[in-house]
Formats: structure tokens, sequence, C-alpha cells
């Protein structure tokens, strides 16, 4: 006779279910952050700010997230602190131009625009996470084979 192993009560399908839930942990949010990108993206404006504070340490340390001051469609001069690393090994300097996206009916509403902490990081994230999720999904399958 033929029967089927009970998926939650097997334990040996527990790391599978880990695993899984891993995978997601990874996959899920990297997603939701490449997407939010390219939906603000696609309703900002796009101007250049100039970095109006540098990071703490006068730029010694790694990347850094500055200040950076950028003016809306009206000339109105707003200023945001990044909330990514600008730049990969040195800090920004003071008066250097960084790409900014704010929102037209809302300009204090604004990122700072890095492709590498914007796409390219959540990308890797999520071909990781999906890596674990495949691996998770088909040993799971694998453990729920029929038995004889």
């Amino acid at each position: 006779m033929i029967q089927i192993k009970s998926f939650f009560l097997n334990r040996e399908m527990i790391p599978h279910v880990m695993m899984l839930l891993l995978g997601m942990i990874f996959f899920i949010p990297s997603i939701y952050k490449i997407y939010s990108y390219f939906i603000f993206s696609n309703k900002a404006v796009s101007v250049y700010g100039i970095v109006d504070k540098t990071p703490a340490g006068g730029g010694s340390g790694f990347g850094g997230r500055p200040l950076v001051q950028y003016k809306d469609v009206q000339g109105r001069v707003h200023v945001i602190k990044s909330k990514v690393k600008t730049h990969f090994i040195v800090a920004p300097q003071k008066g250097e131009k960084i790409k900014v996206l704010f929102l037209e009916k809302n300009p204090q509403t604004a990122i700072v625009d890095s492709i590498f902490h914007r796409i390219v990081l959540p990308l890797i994230f999520s071909v990781i996470g999906a890596c674990v999720v495949f691996l998770a999904l088909r040993n799971c399958w694998n453990e729920m084979n029929f038995t004889k």
C-alpha cells in the first residue's frame, strides 16, 4: 500500500521548511526594494545635488552618508541625509555633485540615487534567496515522495 508522508509531522522536513523561510527572508524584501525603487524613480524628478556636509570623520571613513542639498523645480533649496552610502571606498567631499530623485508634488520626499545600493545589492540578495527557495522546495519534494 502506498502512503504519503505527513508534511508537518515529519521531523526530516523541519530543516527544509527552515531553509524555505530563510530563502523567503532574503527574496521578498530584496525584490520589494527593487520594485519600490522603480516605482519611485518613475514618479520622481532627477537633479544633481551638492554635498553640504560630509560624514563624521572628515571623509576618512569607508563610503559615507552625506547631507545633500538640492533645488526643486520651483528653485527652493532642500537638504536630505542620504540613507545609502554614496561611495564605495572614500567618503564624498563637500561640494561634490550627487544625483537626487525627488517627488515633484512633495520635494521633501527624496532619495540619493545609488544604482549599486538600490538595484545591484538587492538583486544579488534576491538571486541568493531564489536559489535557497528552489533548493528547499526541491528537497521538500524529494522528502514527500511516495513510500512503498
